[in-house]
């Protein structure tokens, strides 16, 4: 059996979700009133931003024209704004997570992307400094959705300073797209330090990607010095190594007893 509440069909399950919810929170309210195009225009000219932003899937998909796109992107950008000026951190993470999912060419507008990527900076430093472990894995998520490499290269830079060098390459990760990046200090010392652990470790896992990727003809001198003294390294970068003709300072020999180690520790 079906209801009608506030014109839309429920089934009599979601009836009874709906008085369990309006029981024990007398104070949620629901709206009944559906926008059209001309009232969110409306709403933008008064700088509701909130309320418009709350109304703009109103609008049915066959009905989202140009003006409809660019009423969304007004409405995200001057929200956002809105809730800087308020300096609500909570608010925004919340307003983060669900816009974009829900719209996602949000991500084209270079001006809503820079604010985000401003205050993903200032938020987590400041959460880094006393919940380091648990920011990492959130900024590393905030980073992944962001599309310019560049503010990845930024944010590993600050990783590596802030928090250490074999973390911050999961950062790198996101931001090796040119020579400039592979030549950076900051990666080098990054890609040493996770070639140091242990072959089941991410971080080195991710170094040899780096490493032997694009990034390799800037690397290979490095790579070469770093095997020399250390045994994770070595059974990390000597298959490698050995097979792009690329070692300096040890024997080959000595280097396939460490790769041959690595392959039988995995198999």
């Amino acid at each position: 059996m079906a209801f009608l509440v506030f014109g839309r069909q429920v089934t009599y399950k979601m009836k009874n979700y709906l008085l369990i919810l309006l029981f024990f929170y007398p104070g949620v309210t629901f709206s009944s009133t559906v926008y059209d195009l001309n009232e969110l225009k409306n709403l933008a000219q008064s700088q509701s931003w909130l309320e418009l932003v709350d109304h703009l899937t109103d609008i049915p998909p066959s009905k989202r024209n140009q003006e409809w796109n660019e009423l969304v992107d007004l409405a995200l950008v001057s929200r956002f704004e809105e809730l800087l000026t308020k300096n609500d951190s909570s608010n925004i993470l919340k307003f983060l997570d669900k816009t974009l999912p829900k719209y996602p060419k949000i991500k084209l507008n270079k001006h809503f992307m820079q604010l985000r990527a401003e205050f993903g900076i200032q938020y987590y430093e400041s959460c880094l400094s006393y919940d380091s472990d648990e920011c990492l894995k959130n900024f590393l998520g905030f980073v992944r959705v962001d599309p310019n490499p560049l503010y990845a290269f930024k944010v590993a830079k600050l990783m590596r300073v802030s928090v250490s060098d074999s973390k911050a390459i999961e950062f790198f990760k996101h931001a090796v797209s040119s020579e400039t990046v592979c030549s950076d200090e900051d990666l080098k010392l990054s890609v040493v330090s996770a070639l140091k652990h242990t072959a089941d470790s991410r971080y080195a896992k991710v170094a040899q990607n780096i490493a032997f990727g694009q990034c390799f003809d800037s690397l290979k001198s490095t790579i070469a010095q770093t095997i020399k003294n250390n045994d994770n390294a070595k059974a990390n970068a000597c298959k490698e190594m050995i097979s792009r003709n690329a070692l300096k300072g040890i024997s080959k020999k000595k280097c396939e007893r460490y790769a041959r180690g690595l392959e039988s520790a995995l198999n």
